[in-house]
C-alpha cells in the first residue's frame, strides 16, 4: 500500500459525526424516543402488574410458598414482549421515511441518465434527502449551463470554418476546446 492509499484509507477510518448533522440529529431522535417509549411502556406494564401479583397475593404468597420467578416471570415476559413489539416497529417504518425518498430520487435520476437533463428531483418539503435533490439540481443546473455553452462555441466553430478565415477559425477551436476542457478537466 503507496503512502496516498494509507493515507486515504486512514480518513477513512474515522468517524465524521459532522457530516450530516441534521440527517443523524433526525435519526438519533427518531431512535432514542422509540427506545424511550418502550422502556417507559415495559416499565408501566411491569409496575401495574407487579402491584396487582403482589397486593393480590401477599397474604397468600408465604402460605402457597410461590417463588419469586412465579411471581415476576411473566412480568418479565410482558415487558419484554412490549419491548420486542416497539423494537419491530422502528425497525420496519424508520426506513421507509428514507428509502421512499431515496427511491424517487432514483427514479429521477434514471430519467436524467436517459438524456432528460431538464429535468429536476422533486422531493417532499419534509423528506430527509431534501438538501442531496438541492445539490444534485444545481449541479444539473450548471451541467446544462456547460452543454449550452459548448453548443454556442460549436456553432461559432463552424461559422468561423464556413468563413473560412485561418485567424479567427484557431481562435472560435481554442476557445471550443477550453469549453470542451471544462467537462473534462478534473480539479
Amino acid at each position: 500500500m503507496n503512502q496516498e492509499n494509507s493515507k486515504d484509507w486512514h480518513k477513512r477510518k474515522k468517524v465524521n459525526f459532522g457530516i450530516k448533522r441534521d440527517l443523524q440529529v433526525w435519526l438519533l431522535t427518531r431512535i432514542v424516543g422509540v427506545s424511550l417509549l418502550t422502556i417507559i411502556i415495559a416499565c408501566l406494564i411491569s409496575y401495574l402488574y407487579a402491584k396487582n401479583a403482589v397486593a393480590g397475593d401477599y397474604l397468600r404468597f408465604q402460605i402457597n410458598v410461590r417463588t419469586v420467578g412465579e411471581v415476576f416471570l411473566p412480568i418479565f415476559l410482558t415487558a419484554v414482549l412490549s419491548v420486542l413489539v416497539s423494537g419491530l416497529a422502528l425497525v420496519l417504518f424508520l426506513p421507509l421515511k428514507i428509502v421512499g425518498p431515496l427511491y424517487r430520487v432514483e427514479q429521477d435520476l434514471l430519467q436524467i441518465a436517459s438524456g432528460d437533463l431538464a429535468k429536476t428531483i422533486k422531493v417532499r418539503s419534509n423528506d430527509i434527502l431534501k438538501e442531496h435533490a438541492e445539490a444534485v439540481n444545481m449541479a444539473m443546473e450548471e451541467l446544462g449551463g456547460i452543454i449550452k455553452d459548448i453548443r454556442e462555441s460549436s456553432s461559432n466553430l463552424e461559422t468561423k470554418i464556413m468563413e473560412g478565415d485561418p485567424n479567427e477559425t484557431k481562435k472560435a477551436l481554442e476557445h471550443h476546446k477550453k469549453q470542451l476542457d471544462r467537462i473534462s478537466n478534473k480539479p
